[in-house]
């Protein structure tokens, strides 16, 4: 094809692209948060709108949709016009461990949604209220063996709980006390209310340091710069336990190539700005820039991962 040809032909695929999409974004876009404010999901969701704003040209707005184990907002996105001005800003166990976990979800998590950006992955911790009398991992599958169902633990996600669920197959029988969000949940694990927590670190960070919590491992492959002298469980001698967590934009099936690499373009110049990057790492967060495709293969990849782990230790959570 000349030189002339292919342009004349790039013209004619534009004008293909309807004006909207093209014009994109004229009006406010919407993150949607299946989480409560203050935690973790929440303000990370604030620092990248935030910041995509000042490239988009038009605000972000946050829509926090908790509930259903996550299904209530990701439902929001799933019905959502594809226009781009819905977005779900997630955990990627939303849409790679819930099929799984779960009898029911109201969603395909392939074909109901579109990737849009990788944005960033994150450290989970496993600490204790220090009346537990553990301080390891090993220490806490012995204890729990010999006291059945006398330990609960909290969590907010599937992400986490798996962990919990997977302790459980290890003969740690613990009792799972479900939390909406992690505002919630440390209090209760600082206060006794419950015994014991897996969650994104960071909010733990400050408790574990002046004694309020013990740090019982890192779930995630390596050790934390926050934190440095907790193990992870793979140290530990339970790789098993291993995860590392993803954070993504999603939007719904069915969207505009121009108008998701048009929101693509913007996350990952978020992703490259210093002031973004000083509170992401606040959170305990690691940079993880993803294309679409990118995305909708690592959707693919944990899918096929995890899938027969859950269902080979019989883990269910409804």
């Amino acid at each position: 094809m000349t030189r002339s040809k292919a342009f004349r032909f790039g013209l004619l695929l534009l004008a293909a692209v309807p004006a909207a999409a093209q014009q994109f974004p004229t009006k406010p876009i919407r993150f949607i948060v299946a989480f409560p404010p203050g935690g973790s999901v929440d303000l990370h969701a604030r620092y990248v709108g935030a910041k995509m704003a000042e490239n988009l040209g038009q605000p972000v707005v946050i829509e926090n949709r908790p509930g259903g184990n996550t299904h209530v907002g990701a439902e929001v996105v799933v019905h959502a016009a594809p226009d781009g001005y819905t977005l779900f800003h997630t955990l990627d166990s939303t849409i790679t461990l819930n099929q799984a976990l779960y009898a029911k979800i109201p969603f395909d998590p392939v074909k109901d949604f579109t990737p849009v950006a990788r944005l960033a992955s994150g450290n989970s911790i496993i600490v204790v209220n220090p009346a537990v009398p553990v301080r390891n991992i090993r220490e806490l599958i012995d204890y729990a063996k010999a006291n059945p169902g006398k330990l609960n633990f909290g969590a907010t996600a599937a992400t986490t709980q798996l962990t919990g669920e997977q302790l459980k197959t290890l003969g740690a029988v613990m009792v799972h006390v479900p939390y909406k969000g992690t505002a919630q949940m440390v209090p209760a694990v600082t206060s006794g209310e419950i015994h014991l927590v897996i969650d994104g670190h960071t909010n733990y960070v400050p408790f574990v340091k002046d004694g309020k919590l013990r740090a019982l491992g890192l779930v995630s492959p390596g050790r934390d710069a926050l934190l440095p002298d907790v193990p992870t469980v793979r140290e530990q001698g339970y790789p098993e336990l291993e995860r590392l967590g993803w954070w993504a934009l999603f939007g719904p099936a069915n969207m505009s190539p121009v108008v998701v690499a048009r929101l693509n373009n913007a996350a990952m110049w978020t992703l490259k700005q210093p002031d973004f990057l000083e509170k992401q790492a606040a959170l305990g967060l690691t940079p993880r820039p993803g294309t679409p495709e990118e995305l909708g293969a690592q959707v693919k990849a944990d899918i096929a991962r995890w899938t027969p782990i859950i269902k080979a230790a019989g883990i269910k959570l409804d």
